[in-house]
This record gives structure tokens, C-alpha cells and sequence, in this order.
């Protein structure tokens, strides 16, 4: 198995800080250096290291050395003071703060497309004839009004983690969520090319550290990541939205390993990529395009690896293959170092964004739920 492409903010780390190890402990030196020799200057040019006696040649040299002295100290003071406040203003502390539970609001949603849109109120439809002459513009029109409906009555999330908004750019997506959203796409200066996956985040929750672009080799599917740090507690959260490549579900049971084996690898493959980060708790919203009852095995990829699964049995997709309703969408999380996940409580989403209603405006539904982490001494 290859391992996965990570495109990286430049100069990414975790903290500035740590990012200029040579520029700061040079910084260190300089400064402590300045300080000493501020120091024999002024014990020469205020008479305490005594002139008689010496030559005039030595005289002026602990004058003129002195003075070198005080601008280089001051220079290296503020070297000093710049180096300290960047350490108290970065943001960034390795340890929690706190020592209590905290909780997250997490919502996942594969959004769908316009066809996608198309297909379903027409499979719904069938005798009505003008869903088959509605535009493209007007099918857009319809759907940018209803999800902009549907987040305002799902409400405010700490994360949400989107799929297949193929058809919005990052600032229609950003008006969807309303105020007080950043967000990151699996693509950079995608206006003009909106991507697949994207992950948002509540601004007065959580402090963006860095992003991560995840290619998952083994199909066509990406995976947005962000490095986030939670204001209150100071946890760092590594959050990843996944459309993993489906296959058939119907395949039959002989073949269905060989079939669903790209999507496995990019799980796979996302997994590890999470438990490797520096992070204290990992979450993946994804579109697993496999449910338990027809293919367990690919959510067993995270479980295996002790990721939990949110607590929600809802279906999330009407599957017009298998005639009946399936959940495809997931939240999963882990904790890392020093945090644990105590809870994972589903959120009721509200009832006209099943996956049978003609208000929705995807044809999957959205998956919402409450997760409770707490620090750990471990």
C-alpha cells in the first residue's frame, strides 16, 4: 500500500515556534550574549572597571567597546522580548487545560448534485412531467434555497464535514452555514472548481492550525483535513471529510471483496494518516458508500483500529438498487494522546431531511451528533 499524499499549508507545524528552531535558539544566543557584554559596558564607561593606568589606546577601546555593546545588547533584547511573545501568542500548547469533559456538535452530510437532486425528485415524481423540463439554473436555484433552509434548522455546529458539493463554491457554502464559519476545501482557490469534500468549523470554538489534502491512491476519492485547536480546552483536533469510491451493492457475496477494494484501501489509508497526526483526538465524517448489513467490513477498517462510531442507526439514502433505506453516512472518532471519547449521542435531524422527503434537497441525509471527550492521564 502506498502511503497517502499530504499537501501541506507551507511551512505548516504545529506552532510557528517549533517551525524556526535555528532562528530562535540563534535569537536565544544573541540575546543572552547582548546582555552580557551590555553588562561590561556599562561597567566600563561608568568608571567601575578603573582607566589609570592603562594606555590610551586600551582607554578608548573599553569606551568604544562599550558602546558597541549597548546597541548590541538592545538588539538582542529585543530579539529576546519578540521570541517570548511569540511563544505566548502562538496559540499552541502540546497540553489540555482543563480537566473536565468537553463536547463537540459534528455534522456530516454528503449534499449531493444537482443530478443527483434531479434524479431522486423524479424517481418520487413520476407523473409529474415538469420535473423532467426544469433547467439546470433552475434546479440549482431550487436546491441553493433549500440548503440554505436545511443548515439553518439543523443550527449551529462545532464541525461539519461536506461531500459532492460540486456544484457551490466555498462562499455559497459559506453562506449556507451562516456567520461565524472558516472553512477548508480539498482544494485550493476552488471558486472556479469547487471539489468533493470540504470541512467547516465554528470560529469561536476552535483556532486553525493547518490543513492537510489527503489523495487517496487507490481510487479517485480526496479527503479535506484540518488541524484544529479548540480555544477553551486547548485540544488539538484532527477532523477529515471523506467521500470513500462505492461499487455496487448488490454485487454478489463471491465478488464483493474484489469490488469494494479501492474504497477499502482509501479508508485504510485515511485511517492511518489520523492516527499518525499530532493531534489529541481524530474525527472522520465521511460517506462510506457501505452500510452494515450489505458490507460491514469497510466500516471494520476504523473500528479495528478502535475508532468509534457515532451512535446513530438512521438511514441515511433510499438505495433504488436494494429498494429500501440504508445508512452510507458515518461520523467516527478516536481519541489520541492524552484524551479519551466518553459518548457519541445522535441528534434527531429534523424530519424533512429524510432521505424520502421532497424538501430535501440531497439525496442523502445529514448525520448529526453530540460527541463528549475528556482528558486523560495517560
Amino acid at each position: 500500500m502506498q502511503p497517502p499524499r499530504i499537501v501541506s499549508i507551507p511551512g505548516y507545524k504545529p506552532s510557528n515556534i517549533y517551525a524556526k528552531p535555528a532562528v530562535y535558539s540563534t535569537a536565544t544566543t544573541v540575546a543572552l550574549v547582548g546582555i552580557a557584554a551590555v553588562t561590561a559596558g556599562l561597567l566600563s564607561q561608568f568608571g567601575v572597571v578603573p582607566f589609570s593606568g592603562l594606555s590610551a589606546l586600551a582607554q578608548w577601546s573599553f569606551i568604544g567597546g562599550g558602546g558597541a555593546a549597548l546597541v548590541f545588547g538592545a538588539t538582542g533584547g529585543v530579539i529576546y522580548y519578540l521570541r517570548a511573545r511569540d511563544m505566548r501568542d502562538s496559540g499552541y500548547e502540546s497540553e489540555w487545560r482543563f480537566s473536565g469533559e468537553t463536547t463537540y456538535k459534528v455534522c456530516t452530510w454528503n449534499i449531493g448534485t444537482n443530478s443527483d437532486y434531479r434524479i431522486a425528485r423524479l424517481k418520487e415524481n413520476r407523473d409529474t412531467p415538469e420535473e423532467e423540463t426544469k433547467t439546470d439554473d433552475k434546479v440549482k436555484e431550487e436546491r441553493t434555497g433549500l440548503l440554505k433552509d436545511s443548515f439553518g434548522a439543523i443550527g449551529q455546529q462545532d464541525i461539519v464535514c461536506l461531500q459532492e458539493r460540486f456544484d457551490f463554491t466555498t462562499s455559497k457554502i459559506k453562506e449556507f452555514l451562516g456567520d461565524g464559519y472558516e472553512v477548508q476545501s480539498e482544494i485550493d482557490g476552488e471558486e472556479a472548481r469547487p471539489g468533493d469534500t470540504l470541512v467547516a468549523w465554528n470560529t469561536q470554538k476552535f483556532k486553525f492550525l493547518g490543513s492537510s489534502i489527503t489523495s487517496l491512491n487507490y481510487g479517485a476519492a480526496f479527503s479535506a483535513g484540518v488541524l484544529l485547536q479548540d480555544k477553551h480546552s486547548g485540544a488539538i483536533v484532527r477532523v477529515a471529510s471523506a467521500h470513500i469510491t462505492g461499487f455496487d451493492l448488490a454485487t454478489d457475496i463471491d465478488r464483493i471483496q474484489d469490488a469494494a477494494s479501492s474504497g477499502d484501501q482509501e479508508l485504510t489509508e485515511l485511517a492511518v494518516d489520523c492516527l499518525g497526526s499530532d493531534a489529541h483526538l481524530a474525527i472522520i465524517g465521511m460517506d462510506a458508500n457501505a452500510s452494515r448489513g450489505e458490507y460491514s467490513t469497510r466500516l471494520k477498517i476504523l473500528e479495528d483500529r478502535e475508532f468509534i462510531p457515532d451512535g446513530g442507526s438512521t438511514p441515511t439514502i433510499l438505495s433504488h438498487t436494494l429498494q429500501r433505506p440504508l445508512v452510507l453516512d458515518y461520523i467516527y472518532g478516536k481519541g489520541l494522546k492524552g484524551c479519551s471519547i466518553e459518548s457519541f449521542q445522535e441528534i434527531v435531524r429534523p424530519a424533512f431531511l429524510n432521505p424520502d422527503s421532497a424538501s430535501n434537497p440531497s439525496d442523502h441525509s445529514p448525520v448529526i451528533s453530540l460527541l463528549t471527550v475528556k482528558p486523560t492521564t495517560a
